[in-house]
């Protein structure tokens, strides 16, 4: 960004110099030489505004990119609702007052909504900056969230209503198995989202 400002600069340094000798070579008169010198300062002034204005742009787009590296937070709290499901299923095998589970449960939902739903926000904000092919290929959504939250929470969800007080031991194995399954899937997921912000951003600069 300061170097296109300082090519801008140079540009808009040399086209003055060349347009005031210009007069002076070819000897016109001072008063001649005055109003050339205006309406230069005119196109000189306007080449620094659309150089200053595009510079703020890039910046700005900069900085709302930046911004979406905040859907590491979606992914810590759909983590940590998954996390929660699991430990329901634990409670309920061994025969435990699920009130509290299912409560954390509740909790753990509604943080993990909160935090998309500020992630879209935040992509909201980015998108005024990004180009429709940027858009049209950047897939880290609030739908995409959406859909690994419901993805994740089914198949857990399910391995839960397995899982029957005193009994089920394998079907504990199993939801023990699924977590750290997507466990480890959802890390991959937010690696490979991180990634292809950082290369957004970087294109930006």
């Amino acid at each position: 960004m300061r170097n296109e400002f300082l090519y801008g600069a140079g540009c808009a340094l040399l086209f003055s110099a060349g347009a005031l000798m210009y007069p002076i070579l070819v000897g016109e008169s001072a008063k001649d030489i005055l109003s050339s010198a205006a309406d230069l300062a005119t196109v000189v002034a306007a080449v620094f505004a659309i150089v200053a204005v595009n510079a703020w742009s890039k910046s700005e787009k900069h900085k709302a990119l930046l911004e979406l590296m905040s859907l590491d937070n979606s992914f810590s709290a759909l983590y940590l609702h998954i996390e929660k499901v699991h430990s329901v299923g634990g409670a309920k095998w061994r025969g435990d007052e699920l009130s509290i589970a299912n409560a954390q449960v509740e909790e753990s939902r509604k943080a993990f909504f909160a935090a998309s739903s500020e992630y879209s926000q935040v992509l909201r904000r980015a998108s005024i900056y990004m180009s429709k092919p940027e858009i049209n290929s950047f897939k880290w959504t609030y739908e995409k969230l959406q859909e690994l939250y419901m993805d994740y929470t089914v198949k857990i969800g399910l391995k839960v209503e397995a899982c029957i007080p005193g009994r089920g031991r394998l079907e504990v194995l199993q939801l023990l198995e699924e977590f750290s399954s997507f466990r480890a899937e959802l890390e991959e997921t937010k690696k490979l989202a991180r990634a292809d912000i950082d290369a957004l951003i970087r294109s930006s600069i």
